[in-house]
């Protein structure tokens, strides 16, 4: 048989939990909440594919006309030249 202990912690328990479900609906806040919004930015791709002698040579050229390295993929050998792959991107 349940005593009146057993009975009031019950009825508090869940008093506490249909309170933090009513606060819960109330108190619903955005997680990123902020007055300010941020811009998307758009990119223009160009994949870029030589030798790996060149590479800073080109690398600086590329960026002097704005563009940045996003990703370098694999190296390949052919022969005893070395060739890299690179995608860089600059903003619209």
């Amino acid at each position: 048989m349940m005593k009146v202990r057993d009975l009031v912690f019950l009825v508090i328990g869940g008093l506490l939990v249909i309170s933090g479900m009513v606060l819960n609906s109330v108190l619903v806040t955005d997680a990123s909440a902020g007055s300010h919004q941020t811009e998307s930015v758009e990119y223009e791709y160009k994949s870029v594919f030589h030798s790996s002698s060149q590479i800073t040579e080109r690398l600086n050229k590329y960026a002097e006309q704005g563009w940045i390295l996003h990703e370098t993929f694999k190296n390949e050998k052919v022969g005893s030249v070395e060739y890299v792959f690179h995608i860089l991107k600059r903003v619209k």
